[in-house]
């Protein structure tokens, strides 16, 4: 095959030890050979056929232009299989894609899951603090009234309420933690800390046991 400036031949491209030609190698070759054709063409409907000389170089241009028709035939196999394997590297981008989505989505709800659940936890941490001032409003006002009945069973309802939310904040955070999301599983330790400290302190305060 001839020789041609400014690129290499199909032929080249796959004997260079670079492997088959990317799309981009394959297309720029095809074009060379067009580019080149349509410019053999060209020229040879400028000469003039009215002499030895200038039917002799017409046929030259003739084959010349032949030749190049079939290296343009010979450019299409290996430009259509690099088309072949730009599909396929885009059929396996597309899937990747695909599985990120997925991914990302996945994580996002289990995240999100998460932190409706902190959230959750943090609400209770607040109602566990009103119903202990509260607690501390009733002990004054049954002293006052010679009666603690009442302080008993705010009492039992305030122990039976951080017992549950120490459970919620030690599940929320094992949830976490098995999931990876280090910031929930970081505060919902911290909650179940504060509120397993307060539960102890309150229980030792009230002359109830541990458990």
């Amino acid at each position: 095959m001839a020789e041609r400036d400014g690129g290499q031949s199909t032929g080249e491209l796959e004997s260079s030890g670079l492997g088959a030609p990317t799309l981009s190698d394959a297309a720029a070759a095809a074009e060379s050979e067009i580019a080149s054709f349509e410019a053999l063409t060209a020229s040879l409907r400028k000469i003039e056929l009215t002499s030895e000389k200038g039917l002799l170089k017409a046929t030259r241009k003739l084959n010349e232009a032949i030749a190049a028709q079939g290296r343009i035939a010979g450019c299409l196999p290996a430009l259509l299989a690099a088309f072949s394997a730009a599909q396929r590297r885009e059929q396996a981008a597309a899937e990747l894609l695909e599985a990120c989505a997925q991914q990302i989505q996945k994580r996002t709800a289990a995240v999100a899951a998460l932190m409706q659940g902190l959230a959750a936890l943090g609400q209770e941490a607040v109602g566990i603090t009103v119903m202990l001032q509260s607690l501390g409003a009733a002990e004054h006002a049954a002293d006052s009234a010679n009666g603690g009945s009442d302080v008993g069973e705010r009492l039992h309802a305030i122990f039976d309420r951080m017992d549950a939310a120490v459970l919620h904040a030690r599940e929320l955070h094992r949830r976490a933690v098995d999931e990876g999301v280090s910031d929930v599983a970081r505060q919902a330790d911290s909650l179940h800390q504060q509120i397993a400290a307060a539960l102890t302190k309150l229980r030792l305060t009230t002359g109830q046991q541990l458990s």
